[in-house]
């Protein structure tokens, strides 16, 4: 055979698996390997924001499935989404499913408060009124004294999404003065005691949605003015001290001079009351009930009977009783607030001591765990009949108050304190003087301040926000 003959025998034999396979001989290529998840890109349309903003974020990615969390948003790859508002600062978590594999990255958001103090628009004037939280993130606005000096029945609530106030009906016959209004686990809210209030709406229910009110199916044991209402974990409420109100053919018109040691307890399942068999040690009034994060209830603080200072009470779920702490000091204070803070701790801020002549500068903290009482630090300016709360950032702003009530010294400054250093820096001014306001942390961070007293004593037409 020729070389030439052999070089193409050659060949064919070696084209010969080719041929075969391409008729569908041989064993089957293997399949390719899905690809997993990727990340791209996971963005915010800024590096930093202030309470109340929403952030944009965008998502580039491939091979998978995403959501963000916390939230547990669903995202498409390159498209953008708005996130809830935000209140602090906030880490999202893109995660990209595929092929039994999860790919993740972090996007960290800072947020922080302008620090400042912005007026709005109120069409009614308040005093010594309760204004409440409703599960929805509104807040409603009952009792207390309008531009007249007089009670009024009228309320109203704030929609914090559009920063106005709209009428919502009237409280009928229930007590508008010295009243508790708590809002219940169902949203809608429980107003007790007060006056002047009719024997047949010593308590009433109020629809969150309408704004009807309804009596309750039983009413309260004592008729209170100036006691305390709290929720309690598992949606009861504990209702504690105040004066006893008293009047003629059954109704409450009027105050008198007795401190209630009582307490009882409300169940909105079956709308009863129940006395508790246990009262407190010492009756006593323009008390603060908090409570801590274990489920007790710190009392602390209120004017009794005698004007003697009442010793701080704990008030055990479990148990039904209440058990008496060792003061952490020996005068009254009334007046005062009291604020569970992001450490966990109870503060005890400002008051007077029941004299109406010396406003309180210290602040104490109560640590639950240990049931003990320590100076925390002092505030700048003597307040009673002042405002505090909690905001969102782990400290607490206060504002506001009378550092002397003879003669009125009333105070536009406020003053925020780090609950976790207890360090205190000088807070932005309002736009006005008040004292025996409401501040009220709102859903998206911010806190609604409203009316108050005037330094001429009169009721204030007046609002703003805190962000």
């Amino acid at each position: 055979m020729s070389f030439a003959k052999i070089s193409v025998a050659r060949r064919l034999l070696c084209m010969l698996p080719l041929l075969v396979t391409a008729c569908g001989g041989g064993g089957k290529s293997p399949s390719p390997t899905p690809a997993n998840p990727s990340i791209d890109q996971f963005t915010s349309d800024k590096s930093s924001y202030f309470v109340g903003d929403r952030a944009q974020l965008t998502a580039a990615y491939s091979n998978g499935t995403a959501r963000i969390q916390p939230g547990d948003l669903t995202i498409a790859s390159g498209q953008t989404i708005t996130t809830p508002t935000l209140t602090t600062n906030t880490t999202y978590r893109l995660e990209v499913v595929g092929n039994g594999n999860t790919a993740t990255r972090e996007l960290a958001l800072t947020v922080s408060f302008h620090d400042r103090m912005r007026g709005i628009a109120v069409p009614f004037a308040r005093a010594e009124h309760m204004a409440v939280r409703l599960n929805d993130g509104r807040v409603l606005v009952v009792g207390g004294r309008d531009e007249s000096k007089l009670v009024t029945r009228q309320m109203y609530v704030f929609d914090p999404s559009s920063e106005t106030f709209t009428a919502f009906g009237s409280i009928g016959t229930a007590g508008p003065f010295g009243s508790v209004a708590v809002t219940l686990a169902d949203g809608n809210v429980l107003l007790v005691g007060g006056i002047p209030a009719s024997a047949f709406s010593n308590a009433v229910l109020i629809n969150a949605q309408t704004g009807a009110v309804t009596p309750t199916s039983s009413q309260p044991h004592s008729r209170r003015v100036w006691g305390t209402g709290t929720r309690l974990a598992d949606g009861k409420v504990l209702f504690v001290g105040g004066l006893l109100a008293s009047g003629n053919d059954g109704n409450a018109i009027e105050i008198s001079t007795t401190a209630d040691p009582t307490a009882e307890i409300y169940d909105s399942t079956t709308g009863a009351f129940t006395a508790l068999p246990a009262a407190l040690s010492v009756g006593r009034y323009k008390h603060t009930a908090v409570t801590a994060n274990d489920g007790r209830v710190l009392i602390y603080g209120g004017d009794s009977e005698s004007g003697q200072a009442a010793p701080p009470e704990l008030y055990d779920p479990a148990t039904g009783r209440f058990s008496v702490l060792a003061a952490p000091e020996g005068n009254v204070r009334e007046n005062h607030s009291a604020v569970k803070a992001s450490d966990g701790g109870i503060w005890i801020i400002g008051g007077d001591d029941g004299t109406h002549l010396s406003a309180l500068t210290s602040v104490i903290r109560f640590d639950s765990a240990s049931t003990t009482f320590s100076h925390a630090l002092d505030l700048a300016t003597p307040r009673t009949l002042l405002g505090a709360v909690a905001v969102a950032d782990s400290r607490v702003l206060v504002a506001g108050g009378a550092s002397d009530l003879v003669p009125n010294r009333i105070e536009q400054s406020s003053e925020v304190i780090d609950a976790t250093t207890k360090l205190r820096i000088a807070g932005p001014q309002m736009s006005a003087t008040r004292y025996s306001f409401t501040m009220t942390p709102l859903s998206n961070g911010k806190v609604l301040i409203l009316g108050g007293l005037a330094q001429d004593s009169n009721p204030m037409a007046s609002a703003e926000i805190y962000e």
